[in-house]
């Protein structure tokens, strides 16, 4: 029979950013759906849409290998960016197909990521947004509720309101599940300045 199109046998709907999928077949068939003797060369891209239109991020490990006996065998590729994603299964000659939604989760947080000002102005009280991250810059809700300690090398003071007229505070609860949590941050003094967050 003649190879005339592809068909995805085996995917997983979810996935862990930078976690190697379970292995995905792919199978070369007829315009009748019988797998085909092939050893055609299959590719997997990762795409933004349901019409796989809009690419997405680049696969980590092998995504094109020969087909054997009309299957071609996936088992080294992940996606370290958490989103949902589309797969193109495609190869030389024959029908292309676009997977089902692929849900790609954050690893675990081991680490805090900071958002906010490069510079700020003397006396101005200044957001700074953190949020638990994976390995990768995914933001990784934690299980469980988390303090963030907070210290400077400088005059300046955390706040917990957006007027930074309060008292001053030296750490925050991070809830539990929560993608964020702002902070306020005021200085008095033109000065170069470090912040920590632990």
């Amino acid at each position: 029979s003649t190879p005339a199109r592809l068909r995805i046998q085996s995917l997983q709907s979810h996935a862990v950013a930078g976690k190697v999928f379970d292995r995905i077949n792919v199978n070369i068939e007829d315009i009748f759906g019988n797998r085909v003797s092939s050893a055609k060369k299959v590719f997997l891209s990762a795409f933004k849409d349901s019409g796989c239109q809009i690419p997405a991020n680049q696969f980590v490990g092998l995504s094109s290998t020969n087909a054997v006996s009309g299957q071609a065998g996936f088992s080294t590729i992940a996606y370290t960016k958490a989103e949902n994603i589309y797969i193109l299964a495609s190869s030389d000659g024959v029908s292309p197909i676009c997977s089902s939604v692929v849900t790609v989760g954050p690893d675990f947080a081991i680490k805090l990521g900071i958002n906010g000002p490069a510079g700020i102005a003397v006396n101005s009280c200044n957001k700074i947004t953190v949020s638990p991250m994976d390995s990768f810059g995914n933001i990784a809700p934690l299980e469980l509720s988390t303090q963030i300690n907070l210290s400077s090398f400088g005059s300046g003071f955390f706040y917990a309101d957006d007027q930074c007229s309060g008292v001053s505070v030296s750490n925050r609860n991070l809830p539990a599940f929560s993608e964020s949590i702002d902070l306020f941050f005021k200085d008095s003094l033109i000065e170069d300045l470090s912040v920590n967050f632990a």
